[in-house]
């Protein structure tokens, strides 16, 4: 909502591309980042885990299934419902398919950022190693993906970087200029390899965690 009221009532010309360019953006970094305001949950969920495979209750397969059946509907959830806001606010494509292509992207995004960070809470000692960790590389993955600063334009940026409101606006021109070279369906694979990833080193890591049970 606060990303949707920031660029409330875009103009249709060509001055708005770059802030709806940022709208998306940043809908997506807050989408990465929320993630980390609710890790204490996990970190407190796994000291129940190694108390109960302690005791034999049930094993790390089955408690992990019911984590990911019982976490992944309220991620979806929750990131749809801000992203349509916001997607409303902003005055983006109001075409059914693009809103489909949307809630699509940013909730498999979602997943994503948040198995990353539960393969983060699996994999490291304490809480505080796994923010640290989690916050590092989400820093440095916002700081070079190439959106504030397109490094190869940095030169050229005062003469194609500007927009005046009696120009045409060109999809595939800003594409380029930010840089954004995959196709949805390419983009989606790769949040799909991505999910896959995470999932199998968060798995790994707490099939490690159960091992230690006895220690």
């Amino acid at each position: 909502m606060i990303a949707g009221l920031v660029y409330i009532r875009l103009p249709d010309n060509a001055t708005s591309a770059q802030p709806r360019a940022s709208t998306i953006f940043f809908l997506l970094m807050l989408n990465a980042i929320t993630p980390i305001s609710y890790m204490a949950f996990y970190v407190s969920d796994r000291k129940f885990f190694k108390m109960d495979s302690a005791n034999g209750l049930y094993a790390p397969s089955a408690y992990y299934l019911s984590t990911v059946t019982a976490g992944s509907p309220f991620v979806i959830m929750n990131t749809i419902a801000g992203a349509l806001m916001a997607y409303g606010l902003a005055g983006l494509r109001n075409d059914t398919r693009a809103i489909f292509i949307w809630m699509s992207i940013i909730s498999l995004h979602a997943l994503v950022s948040n198995q990353f960070l539960v393969t983060c809470i699996w994999l490291t000692p304490t809480q505080d190693t796994a923010y640290a960790i989690g916050s590092m590389y989400l820093t440095f993955s916002l700081l070079f993906c190439g959106f504030y600063v397109a490094v190869p334009n940095m030169v050229l940026t005062p003469l194609i970087g500007g927009a005046v409101p009696l120009c045409t606006t060109q999809g595939d021109a800003i594409l380029s200029y930010l840089g954004l070279k995959l196709t949805i369906a390419q983009g989606a694979l790769s949040l799909l390899g991505w999910y896959g990833l995470f999932h199998l080193t968060s798995f790994l890591a707490l099939r490690r965690l159960y091992s230690k049970k006895d220690k």
